[in-house]
């Protein structure tokens, strides 16, 4: 399973205000019908199971059976599009995320500026915002979306962590130097290991060669004694803790709200 390749929206708790639960159950039904998208009540809200785009065209559609009292509107589908945008978040790592931003930063941009949103650059309680502009349509959000979330799943395929050895203890000082250099200088991550002696390096693949190139042209390092871990490694928090927890069997979730 790829990361936000399942995704779960909750339906506004204010819906309940204007229609009974039976009515909704009724109305979400239909929606499934149509977008097939899975939905469940739980205690606390209505729940909608699906792909990022199911989701958000059930969204779309129960708004407008909502306004035209259980029936579509086909003409006012763009109008309703637009009134109900909401910001999506997507959970993520700091690390991970940090990285993202330096390598991909003119990527964001385009996305930003192709389809009228706004891609937060700093995480609010470990998630990133994306939020529609003024005069984004539904259709430019649910685009901008699907390309935020195909870059940020090809980007986290490709992350890369591997651990080296400096070679030289009498140049430790320069060594030490020259690998933060390298770290400032690529979109790379660069940390002493647990055991004080290898370092840890983490990006894509490609930066990481790069980095780890340009310290052995200098005779700086060792690779013999790498490790190369999956990109979920260094993806979890915990890792900062036990690098025996490294777990690449939990996909990332991605939470609509």
């Amino acid at each position: 399973m790829q990361i936000f390749e399942l995704v779960t929206g909750q339906v506004d708790g204010g819906v309940l205000k204007t229609i009974s639960r039976e009515d909704l159950r009724l109305l979400l039904t239909k929606v499934e019908n149509e977008t097939t998208i899975k939905w469940h009540e739980a205690s606390y809200a209505f729940l909608l199971s699906g792909s990022f785009r199911q989701v958000a065209d059930s969204r779309i559609l129960l708004g407008q059976y909502l306004k035209n009292g259980g029936f579509r509107d086909e003409n006012r589908v763009v109008e309703t599009e637009s009134a109900e945008l909401k910001p999506q978040q997507y959970e993520t790592t700091t690390k991970f995320f940090a990285l993202f931003v330096r390598a991909h930063g003119e990527d964001l941009q385009k996305i930003e500026k192709d389809f009228k949103v706004k891609v937060s650059r700093r995480i609010d309680e470990g998630k990133v915002t994306v939020a529609p502009c003024e005069h984004c349509t539904g259709e430019e959000f649910n685009q901008a979306c699907d390309a935020f979330i195909t870059l940020y799943q090809h980007v986290h395929q490709h992350m890369k962590m591997e651990q080296f050895l400096p070679k030289d203890k009498d140049l430790a000082v320069h060594t030490r130097q020259r690998i933060r250099d390298v770290g400032r200088t690529h979109p790379v991550l660069v940390e002493v290991s647990e055991d004080r002696k290898h370092w840890k390096i983490y990006g894509e693949k490609d930066f990481v060669e790069k980095a780890l190139n340009d310290l052995e042209k200098e005779n700086l390092i060792s690779r013999r004694m790498s490790v190369t871990h999956g990109a979920e490694a260094w993806n979890k928090e915990e890792v900062e803790e036990n690098d025996a927890d490294f777990d690449d069997k939990n996909p990332l979730e991605h939470m609509l709200g």
